[in-house]
């Protein structure tokens, strides 16, 4: 399983709505927020015929298990691997600063107009 740390515009960005429960807020960009959010080959893989609102999951770090989190929201697989387009992988998200990571890749989205000729 993955994991990514994103902003709560990500989703905005990428045009995704949740299929359950709800996206980030700035509650959960405090330091410390046990929210997570999963995707839905997750949800399908960890909690088969259940909801995973409400759910609990905790990471390891160092070999160090981490504070529990609480699933917020079921997002649709979101293509993360250009290495294999067609594969959905499970997947968790986390919140931004909340979780600040060294690597940070930055996703936009623009507009682009047709010229006037």
């Amino acid at each position: 399983m993955g994991a990514l740390v994103v902003s709560r515009d990500y989703f905005r960005v990428m045009q995704v709505s949740p299929r359950r429960g709800r996206l980030f807020t700035d509650s959960d960009e405090v330091k410390g927020s046990p929210a997570v959010i999963v995707n839905e080959s997750c949800a399908v893989k960890f909690w088969p015929g259940e909801d995973p609102l409400g759910k609990h999951l905790r990471l390891v770090s160092n070999h160090a298990p981490q504070s529990w989190l609480t699933i917020v929201g079921v997002v649709p697989d979101i293509h993360q691997s250009f290495r294999h387009p067609l594969q959905y992988d499970p997947l968790i998200y986390l919140p931004y600063p909340a979780r600040a990571e060294r690597a940070t890749f930055l996703v936009s989205r623009t507009r682009v107009r047709q010229p006037r000729w």
